[in-house]
């Protein structure tokens, strides 16, 4: 079984929450590099570059969606209950 299909067993989790939980564990996954002969490591670091900063981009505009309803929400709610 490849290391991709051996994490994503659990296919209703978000794949870098499984990741996250693979890092965190004592488990150890073989990985094979597939096509070694035509691996190109200068278009695999430019790739993996782009997708981090799509990553980094969309989570921390998500999250600051998150923070400005959140307060938004808290706001009214102090105001119908009364609270500070």
């Amino acid at each position: 079984m490849e290391f991709h299909d051996r994490l994503s067993m659990d296919s209703k989790k978000f794949y870098l929450d499984l990741l996250d939980s693979y890092e965190n564990s004592g488990e150890v996954f073989p990985f094979h590099l597939a096509k070694t002969e035509s691996f190109d490591k200068t278009f695999v670091i430019n790739m993996t570059g782009t997708y981090q900063l799509v990553l980094r981009g969309s989570t921390s505009k998500q999250y600051q969606e998150y923070i400005s309803l959140s307060q938004s929400l808290m706001q009214k709610l102090r105001s119908v209950y009364h609270l500070k």
